[in-house]
């Protein structure tokens, strides 16, 4: 097992530091891996990531309890902290963390960001802001299963060059299971890297449901970074046939849009 876990560890670690491997571990591994782990997940409503996390607290404080109650040394206690911390650090980065070093999107897509002007930002305001306007409805109630449909259509059509995993059958939103911890310091949804599970905010508004949903499986799919998460999830949002989805892409957009 230590063999095994030093040879996770230096791949690991080579991923971190050369992005042509970590681009190979997008294109290549991850999709593998991400279909297993999120395979395992699926059966359960609840998440197993935020139950993971747990299970690492008790262990890490259990270590501590065995090394007073046998009296080991305090190195040996040490080792077996490192060696616990170790496995959750390849479990976090071979199982979906390697993405934060993949190559940008602007790479991927033979693109270059735009260096900003004044007039440019000033017309794409006037643009955003008339746009905005002509996708209003009134969004009461949206079909999630039907969001969820038009989500995984849309990525599944992407070309190769995206650099996203294909979605599965089997990947849906998990109910967080801490939810109203998370309302109260304001998350609307966030990827589980221990499992590959997207979590959505049970208390969201059926506005919002369908931009965030978007964005968090797109997390799931290998995007690591929020901006490029928001870009897919706009993009997504912005070309479904309901008036509703249409709407919630370019709503969820007016809050970086004011602030910006």
């Amino acid at each position: 097992m230590t063999l095994l876990l030093l040879v996770l560890l230096a791949g690991v670690l080579w991923c971190m530091h050369h992005a042509p491997a970590a681009d190979y571990y997008a294109a290549h591994i991850y999709p593998t891996v991400s279909s297993l782990l999120s395979r395992l997940a699926s059966p359960f409503p609840f998440s197993l990531t935020e139950l993971a996390v747990l299970a690492f607290i008790v262990l890490f404080i259990g270590i501590i309890v065995r090394a007073v109650r046998r009296k080991w040394s305090v190195w040996k206690c040490i080792r077996r902290e490192i060696r616990l911390f170790a496995w959750i650090f390849v479990w976090f980065y071979a199982g979906w963390g390697v993405n934060y070093y993949r190559s940008d999107v602007y790479t991927r897509l033979g693109s270059a960001a735009m260096p900003y002007e004044e007039s440019d930002f000033r017309e794409f305001l006037e643009e955003f802001a008339e746009q905005l306007n002509a996708c209003w409805c009134d969004v009461e109630t949206v079909d999630r299963t039907k969001v969820g449909q038009h989500v995984k259509t849309w990525y599944a059509a992407l070309p190769p060059e995206a650099g996203l995993a294909k979605p599965r059958d089997w990947q849906h939103p998990k109910r967080p299971v801490f939810n109203r911890l998370y309302s109260s310091v304001g998350v609307l949804g966030f990827i589980g890297p221990f499992f590959d599970e997207s979590h959505i905010n049970r208390d969201v508004l059926p506005l919002e449901y369908p931009f965030i949903y978007a964005h968090e499986y797109s997390h799931v799919l290998g995007v690591s970074n929020e901006a490029e998460a928001n870009f897919w999830a706009f993009e997504n949002c912005r070309h479904s046939d309901d008036p509703a989805v249409r709407y919630s892409a370019w709503y969820m957009l007016l809050n970086y849009t004011a602030r910006n």
